[in-house]
């Protein structure tokens, strides 16, 4: 996905993250018992994801700004929040309602995510 964040607009690149990604929500939504169905889910979900964090990393900088350190650090500090707060709202919604639950709310995440990108994407030239 890096080569590919390379040649195509970085914006079109993290639209085809997050749409990788809820398709991963949905498998496993929708493969609740199913080994395979775990499998592709999560081979989806780290690619979708790892794509996603790559385009940011490299988005942040590319920038000429000598600020592009800093700027990497709140990026980075702000990553492992949200993955805290996954982890333990997705921990609540294990005890309430399992599997299911914990789908849904990446789901919703990651519909969050796209909202988001839709309403703030910043125009890139490449």
């Amino acid at each position: 996905m890096g080569k590919l964040s390379d040649r195509i607009n970085k914006n079109k690149v993290i639209l085809i993250a997050i749409l990788i990604m809820i398709a991963a929500w949905l498998v496993f939504y929708f493969s609740t018992a199913s080994i395979i169905g775990l499998i592709i889910g999560v081979i989806l979900l780290d690619m979708g994801l790892q794509s996603l964090h790559i385009t940011n990393q490299s988005i942040i900088l590319s920038g000429k700004s000598e600020a592009g350190n800093r700027i990497n650090t709140i990026y980075m500090v702000i990553y492992f929040i949200g993955g805290a707060l996954g982890t333990i709202t997705g921990a609540q919604l294990w005890e309430m309602f399992h599997w299911k639950g914990v789908a849904a709310l990446g789901i919703l995440y990651t519909l969050l995510i796209l909202i988001f990108h839709l309403l703030y994407k910043k125009p890139i030239t490449q």
